[in-house]
């Protein structure tokens, strides 16, 4: 399964990207995984997720 892409202008996606990215580089995989569930269930208006 491909990792969520964080929503654009979205800061808290962002700052979950980038935990995302550091737990990658740590070879942190049951973090990457904890950072894409919450990516994926961060709540957006339909319009930002065009």
């Amino acid at each position: 399964m491909s990792e969520p892409v964080p929503v654009a202008g979205c800061k808290v996606c962002a700052a979950l990207a980038q935990q995302r990215d550091t737990a990658h580089a740590n070879g942190d995989k049951s973090k990457v995984a904890d950072y894409n569930v919450e990516i994926r269930s961060h709540p957006h208006p339909k319009a930002a997720r065009s």
